[in-house]
């Protein structure tokens, strides 16, 4: 009985840690394409924009990626960060 409710416990904390941590990169992706978007259509600056913003907002570098033109309109870019959670379930018990 204790250790199904040591591991509902697990899953509940693992669900709300990757689902707070979604909430926060999707944040992080619009500020991102709000702050790019004023630098268009210079792509290159756009693009520094948002890795800029990215990073101020908690991503770390190299895990943003662009795409302007976007579906063809110079006007428009996508930005997308991605980031592995680390959750409870990759934690191993210590055997001694």
């Amino acid at each position: 009985m204790l250790v199904a409710l040591c591991g509902t416990a697990a899953l509940v904390v693992d669900l709300g840690t990757v689902y707070v941590r979604k909430g926060q990169l999707q944040t992080a992706a619009d500020f991102a394409a709000l702050a790019a978007v004023h630098d268009l259509p210079n792509a290159t600056t756009a693009r520094n924009s948002a890795e800029s913003y990215a990073m101020k907002n908690g991503v770390e570098a190299g895990h943003t990626s662009t795409t302007t033109p976007y579906e063809g309109d110079p006007k428009k870019i996508e930005v997308v960060v991605t980031e592995t959670v680390t959750t409870l379930r990759n934690v191993r018990a210590l055997r001694t």
